[in-house]
């Protein structure tokens, strides 16, 4: 999501127009969820809250995996797990 926002940009400020079509797989994205949360909750407002959750939820899984990747992959660090403790004790 991040590098096609960018890309759009770098074609906009190019003065192409190919930055339109850079957007459109966010666009399809965000249409298809709002109308399938809409349909199934039977409340378009729901169907807007829904697109804003699956952002988050997506920036949220992807920032993990890149922290989790730079420590495992570039800092040469060991494996890791979460929850090792039980939150009970």
């Amino acid at each position: 999501v991040i590098l096609l926002i960018v890309l759009s940009l770098v074609f906009r400020l190019m003065g192409s127009w190919v930055w339109i079509y850079t957007l459109m797989p966010i666009e399809i994205y965000c249409l298809l969820l709002f109308i399938d949360s809409s349909v199934k909750n039977k409340s378009m407002s729901i169907g807007i809250l829904s697109v804003e959750a699956a952002f988050v939820q997506l920036f949220g899984y992807g920032l993990g995996f890149i922290k989790a990747w730079w420590q495992r992959c570039v800092l040469k660090k060991g494996e890791f797990s979460a929850y090792e403790k039980n939150f009970y004790d």
